[in-house]
């Protein structure tokens, strides 16, 4: 197909022609591995399950200290929540059960 002057191919002769390329190349054949692939491949393999464990395991820790850190932080603010108030109702009540206001200061 032209259009102004530039010819355009459509995919389908695209892919004929790859079709065509790919019939006229000689099959390759594989790689045969070597001994050091041989040996290396499960070292290497085993090497990445413990890395992969060991970075688990180190996000389960992670993850661990940080809902162990927000049920302290909301422990220490709900105690909080209970004690300023406790203390501040008991300093009141204290100074105003008093009889004598001397004894105060």
């Amino acid at each position: 197909m032209e259009f102004f002057g530039i010819e355009f191919t459509s995919i389908h002769d695209y892919s004929a022609e790859k079709n065509q390329e790919n019939l006229a190349k000689p099959v390759e054949k594989e790689e045969s591995r070597s001994i050091i692939d041989v040996i290396l491949f499960p070292f290497f393999f085993i090497i990445g399950l413990y890395a992969t464990q060991s970075l688990n395991n180190f996000l389960q820790v992670m993850a661990f200290a940080f809902v162990l850190g927000m049920i302290f932080q909301i422990f220490k603010n709900l105690l909080m929540l209970v004690v300023v108030p406790l203390v501040f109702f008991s300093l009141v009540s204290g100074i105003s059960s008093l009889s004598n206001m001397v004894k105060l200061g």
